[in-house]
């Protein structure tokens, strides 16, 4: 069980074990600390946010996948999130590459991973942030018990899929802020040439 400072900390792992597994790193963990990690990657320059599934008006209550991989033709980075688990298929999705389980995600997750005959877990770890401690470590440092209460995150961010780049020195408002206008802009202008309106497809891989 890895055990992080903070999310700053936390990212910064996420960049430095890129070249692990196919140049892809990828964290899973609620909404509230899915939208924190998120933020804190857009604060690295050169980093583009490539698709973002947060979707507060529907009923998802399960965990989120942050993924970062880079561009092996340019400096850029990009960021993908989106939910980690299919409800119509009661699974977790696979990736490849680096992944880390926060404390608090839901085991299965793992196990759908391990199990999928097209993409199998590879390198991972769990992990915690600051304060939140396992409840009891014996002697050997062995897990006795996991505290694995849920988290109930307030609906801050609506969002649906977009591509853009964002400025180094970002904060949590001005990110907001930014995802709000870029999908209402683009839906507006999706709508007056198609008469439709827009929802993109995430990019993950399923079974």
């Amino acid at each position: 069980m890895l055990n992080f400072e903070n999310i700053e900390d936390l990212v910064s792992h996420m960049f430095a074990n890129l070249g692990n597994e196919n140049n892809l790193a990828s964290v899973i963990t609620n909404k509230s600390m899915t939208t924190d990690i998120m933020v804190e990657l857009l604060n690295y320059k050169n980093v583009i946010l490539n698709s973002c599934d947060i979707d507060y008006e529907e009923e998802y209550d399960r965990e989120y996948i942050v993924s970062l991989f880079n561009d092996v033709e340019s400096d850029n980075w990009y960021v993908n999130v989106e939910k980690s688990y299919l409800p119509e298929k009661e699974k977790y999705v696979a990736t490849e590459g680096y992944v880390l389980f926060h404390e608090d995600v839901n085991s299965k997750a793992m196990v759908d991973m391990q199990n999928n005959e097209y993409m199998s877990l590879g390198e991972h770890d769990w992990f915690t942030i600051g304060e939140e401690k396992l409840e009891n470590i014996n002697e050997d440092n062995n897990d006795v018990e996991t505290n694995l209460d849920g988290t109930d995150p307030e609906d801050e961010l609506d969002d649906s899929g977009y591509s853009i780049t964002v400025k180094v020195g970002l904060d949590t408002g001005e990110a907001e802020k930014i995802i709000r206008d870029m999908r209402k802009n683009f839906q507006r202008e999706l709508s007056d040439m198609f008469g439709i309106s827009y929802r993109p497809l995430p990019l993950r891989f399923f079974w």
